[in-house]
């Protein structure tokens, strides 16, 4: 029939008959569309409007796909085609537009200006805007359940809604009282006023920049005020930063779109500030910020506790975000880290690892390989020198047991070099204890150190003999004060009482000043029990690290700085009673053998005069020459010429004065031939005398004078 019926029909000129898709349309139209269509919008047109009045819950889905159906371009179109096709109807361009939004939009508005709207004269603001903002917020909500996304048909609502209850003159009116609010930083008012804002999108977005530009003006201002301090202070300006920051936090807390506006206006004034600019560069934050990391994860801190010093972190992290040039401040964190873990300036290990995992959750993986590479490096670096630590402390203990073999063969007879090494090791740990306080002294400088003033002080214990002997006492009562105490630690510890601090200081100061008196008064019993005590602590220390790995020393290391340790078993105490032993075994060698007929004190002066041998010698020889001439002067010389002790000056006949030297040469031949003459014989002796004289041949006049005077 459709192939043979309707060509025969056409030629006919009828325009009543269609083809059979054509025909399916037209019935469609007819007969379903036109009825139907316009009551199915007036129906969902009604539906919203008891919504609105009674709050009835109705099939909000089935009016959703109802208005989806109306704005699907492809039902769109055919809808357009059946209607255009339709010679009664209007031109329609939009399916969705003219037949639902506008419709929708006119009962909107119809609805709401019935409604009784609150008088802003009768209200405060903040009633005011509590009482639209729950007619925004009904209406939003609904609107987002039915209204399709893809039209623009929710944001007229909210046009339409602040057209209705928001005029000029009363958006003026609030946004001048917002204002008074916010300046006067009245956080319940900001509170209250928060949720209907929220819901009002118009205002929301002013007041939201007044507070931004608030919080920028107050920072601002802030930080020029601290800025000639603060350019060079990383602490006066991060802390300035954070408290500003925990200010507005506090007033601006009422909801999300507040702290939009505050991390705004932070991230502005954090980069470009006072200080910025006079430094004249935008980086000067980064680069404070990270000095200030230095300056937490530094050692000398320790006020800090733990959980203070995560805070701090957290609130770093903070001032991190707002930072727009993050890649500078890496730059400066890398550069300190690397000088902190060199130099060993590290506050913990644990520390450093918490900072970076916070920079590592903020920027990524990439942004903190560096810093954990670094990390890793120095673990292992910690590691090799641990094992190097190790094998130098094998070394060390096998020279402990040479000096503690020493000190009890060799303690008295070699007493100065005994001194001497006494005097190092006390003063070496005095001097190790003291400086390990410095953060600023690394492990390499605190031994050159310590051991530098420990060879000063055992050259002086060895010069000066009663200095050495008072250290050597004062160790000794060190030793035995360190046993009471550990005795009565131990004690104490099983009867739940603590020990006190004062015990182990007045077991030293008194014991120690008491074997310093008694050293000085019996040297030689004192110096020999004390090497004989000094070898069996070095031989028990030996002992108990390579049978127990040092377990009593670390013991009694814990309980001396009052820390908590558990109490060793028996067993690792049976090493102590070798302590006796070796005593004992060092006086006997040392009283029968090494100090045998020995004497330090001769010692101590065979080394003062064997230094000067030779000079005593010579000084002998000069002594024994003046006392044999003088013996010869007192034979040959009578008595009576002592009282020449000064020679006058004798002039010759031609002005020219004799010397002392020729004259006293003179007197002693006259006075030898005098003597001579009267031991010889006495009644010659004037003849002698006189012939002598004449026989002198000098044609000079100075014999004459010569004879005279002798």
């Amino acid at each position: 029939m459709h192939r043979q019926w309707k060509p025969l029909v056409f030629e006919q000129d009828r325009r009543d008959v269609y083809e059979i898709d054509k025909l399916a349309k037209q019935i469609w139209k007819e007969t379903f569309f036109k009825p139907i269509f316009p009551n199915i919008t007036q129906i969902c047109l009604n539906l919203i409007k008891e919504h609105r009045i009674n709050k009835l819950s109705i099939d909000i889905e089935t009016i959703r796909k109802t208005i989806e159906m109306y704005a699907d371009q492809n039902v769109n179109n055919k809808m357009k085609d059946l209607m255009e096709n339709d010679s009664i109807s209007e031109p329609i361009t939009d399916i969705y537009q003219q037949c639902f939004e506008i419709k929708f939009l006119q009962d909107t508005e119809v609805f709401y200006r019935q409604q009784k709207v609150p008088s802003l004269e009768s209200n405060s603001i903040i009633e005011y805007l509590i009482l639209i903002s729950e007619y925004f917020d009904q209406e939003m909500n609904f609107g987002k359940l039915i209204l399709p996304k893809s039209k623009s048909t929710f944001q007229l609502l909210v046009n339409k809604l602040e057209e209705i209850f928001l005029p000029e003159q009363k958006l003026s009116i609030i946004m001048d009282k917002m204002k008074a609010i916010i300046s006067n930083e009245n956080s319940q008012d900001l509170k209250r006023v928060y949720e209907p804002v929220s819901r009002i999108p118009n205002i929301s977005n002013q007041v939201i920049q007044l507070i931004e530009n608030h919080i920028y003006e107050n920072g601002i201002n802030t930080i020029e005020r601290i800025s000639d301090n603060a350019i060079n202070d990383p602490k006066t300006y991060i802390e300035t930063l954070i408290d500003i920051l925990k200010k507005f936090l506090e007033i601006f807390d009422a909801g999300p779109n507040f702290k939009v506006a505050l991390n705004q206006a932070c991230q502005k004034f954090t980069n470009n500030n006072a200080v910025t600019q006079k430094a004249n560069t935008t980086t000067k934050s980064s680069e404070l910020l990270a000095r200030y990391c230095d300056i937490l994860l530094r050692k000398g801190n320790k006020n800090i506790e733990e959980t203070d010093l995560e805070e701090k972190f957290n609130e770093i992290m903070i001032i991190f975000d707002y930072i727009e040039d993050k890649d500078i401040y890496e730059k400066f964190y890398s550069k300190m880290l690397s000088k902190r873990l060199i130099n060993q300036l590290s506050i913990s290990e644990d520390s450093e690892e918490s900072m970076i995992s916070k920079l590592k959750q903020t920027c990524g993986l990439e942004y903190t390989t560096k810093l954990e590479q670094k990390l890793k490096d120095i673990r292992v670096s910690k590691d090799l020198t641990n094992d190097y630590s190790k094998y130098c402390e094998k070394k060390q203990l096998k020279y402990s047991a040479c000096v503690g073999l020493f000190y009890g063969l060799f303690g008295y007879r070699c007493w100065r070099l005994t001194m001497f090494l006494t005097s190092f090791g006390l003063s070496a740990l005095v001097f190790y204890i003291i400086l390990s306080t410095q953060p600023t002294i690394n492990q390499l400088q605190l031994i050159s150190i310590s051991c530098s003033i420990a060879i000063l002080f055992g050259l002086i214990n060895i010069l000066l003999q009663y200095v050495g002997l008072f250290i050597n006492g004062f160790c000794f009562g060190l030793i035995l004060s360190i046993i009471i105490f550990i005795i009565l630690d131990i004690k104490n510890s099983q009867n739940g009482i603590i020990t006190s601090f004062w015990l182990i200081i007045g077991l030293i100061l008194i014991l120690g000043i008491i074997c310093s008196i008694l050293t000085l008064r019996f040297q030689k019993f004192m110096i020999i029990i004390i090497s004989s005590c000094l070898s069996g602590v070095c031989q028990i220390l030996v002992l108990d690290y390579f049978l127990q790995l040092s377990i009593l020393f670390h013991y009694i290391h814990k309980r001396l700085l009052f820390e908590k340790e558990q109490l060793s078993c028996i067993h690792h105490w049976i090493i102590v009673f070798i302590l006796p032993i070796i005593m004992l075994f060092s006086i006997v060698i040392q009283y029968t053998c090494t100090g045998k007929n020995y004497d330090h004190r001769d010692s101590w002066h065979k080394i003062i005069s064997s230094g000067r041998k030779h000079y005593r010698t010579a000084n002998l020889k000069k002594i024994r020459r003046h006392y044999e001439r003088d013996t010869l002067r007192q034979k040959i010389i009578p008595d009576e010429s002592n009282r020449f002790r000064h020679f006058y000056h004798i002039l010759r006949t031609n002005g020219d004065a004799l010397s002392s030297d020729f004259i006293q040469n003179i007197r002693q031949q006259n006075s030898t031939a005098v003597y001579l003459t009267k031991n010889n014989n006495d009644n010659r002796s004037t003849t002698v005398t006189i012939e002598t004289t004449p026989t002198r041949k000098d044609t000079d006049s100075t014999t004459t004078t010569l004879t005279h005077l002798i």
